[in-house]
């Protein structure tokens, strides 16, 4: 039964099948139980094949709006035709999402979900620049009404940066929708089959399992290296696996819009990436029982339960081992595998801690 108290606005800068998109969907599909959402979308009038946004969700576009000022006077007025303050939440992510949102604490109760190292991502991704945009963004979050960490590795960068208002709530998949596409394994090669998953660019360091894929079939460990995604960076990755004598053993796949059937034809998730909030292929991947090998950075160690559900490296170097020890460790490789993911990134658990701050008043924390 939905607690009708509340209406909960979900800001989102597109509608496209990115992993922060993705996640704001697997928000609203979980909230939409007890409480009535909205998903509002900054640009994008059209919903990306493969987003499966649930039918009690209305979605709201202001892609046709000509300008930001346009947007924000609509989304104004939408706020303020619902309901008075203390009964409406507006949620958002991403640095555009968020300073969006953050123009409308008169109108609704404002939270952001932070979901990366906003200083080191943003290094990355504008070079000099990052720092200030970093310092922008935490600027801006110093002022919502709550911040939601989704490790507690994030909290704590938050709590240095002088953000206060913090809540600690892991990201998770939409396990209702992805378990619809859970599948046994069938019949496997002798071939031990890692994949990647996501974009190929230098901060995900897509090299690295190549380098490491080739030292393997050195040391006569029979194993292929599937690539799904696109980028900057493939024709660049192709040639250094010809270079390699990998033309048969390294896959480029591709972008796929339903990348699952092949993912859950893998044994092992590859991310090297050099920063990570908290990977959604590795939480995907998880779900369907494959272990993931991560780097040790971030909050990736609050994922991974070595030897349990993965195994973490901390250099380059260290990667070739853990990809050998991960391909000759004897284990179960058809049928039905079990979900790998810890509780604290599971999606009920993970809704019912956003009820808990999205019922009572964030302010009177």
């Amino acid at each position: 039964m939905q607690n009708k108290t509340k209406l909960v606005f979900v800001v989102i800068p597109s509608l496209i099948l990115a992993a922060p998109v993705k996640g704001a969907v697997a928000l609203c599909n979980g909230l939409v139980n007890y409480l009535p959402v909205r998903l509002v979308a900054l640009k994008d009038d059209v919903v990306a094949p493969g987003l499966e946004i649930d039918p009690k969700v209305p979605v709201i576009s202001l892609a046709k709006k000509r300008s930001w000022f346009d947007k924000y006077g609509t989304y104004r007025r939408i706020l303020r035709s619902f309901g008075e303050r203390k009964d409406l939440i507006s949620i958002s992510s991403c640095f555009s999402g968020d300073a969006f949102n953050f123009f409308f604490a008169p109108y609704a109760t404002i939270l952001s979900g932070v979901r990366g190292n906003l200083p080191r991502n943003y290094a990355i991704e504008f070079g000099f620049l990052g720092r200030s945009a970093a310092l922008l963004h935490f600027w801006m979050l110093k002022r919502f009404d709550r911040v939601v960490a989704m490790s507690s590795e994030m909290a704590g960068q938050l709590r240095k940066a002088g953000i206060k208002r913090i809540d600690t709530i892991g990201n998770f998949v939409d396990e209702e929708k992805l378990g619809r596409k859970r599948e046994p394994r069938g019949k496997v090669g002798a071939s031990f089959r890692f994949v990647f998953v996501g974009r190929l660019t230098q901060l995900k360091c897509p090299e690295l399992p190549i380098m490491a894929a080739a030292s393997l079939r050195r040391s006569g460990i029979n194993c292929l290296l599937e690539f799904v995604g696109d980028g900057p960076m493939r024709g660049e990755l192709e040639s250094l696996a010809k270079k390699l004598d990998l033309d048969s053993f390294v896959i480029f796949h591709g972008h796929q819009a339903n990348p699952y059937r092949l993912l859950q034809q893998c044994d092992c998730l590859v991310l090297p990436s050099r920063t990570e909030g908290i990977s959604r292929a590795a939480l995907e991947a998880l779900f369907f029982g494959i272990p993931v090998i991560l780097r040790d950075v971030d909050a990736n160690r609050e994922v991974v339960i070595p030897g349990w559900n993965g195994e973490l490296f901390k250099t380059d170097e260290d990667l070739v081992n853990i990809m050998a020890e991960m391909a000759t460790t004897p284990r179960e490789r058809t049928g039905d595998r079990k979900n790998l993911l810890p509780e604290a990134f599971r999606q009920d658990f993970n809704v019912r801690r956003f009820l808990e701050i999205v019922v009572r008043d964030p302010n009177g924390i």
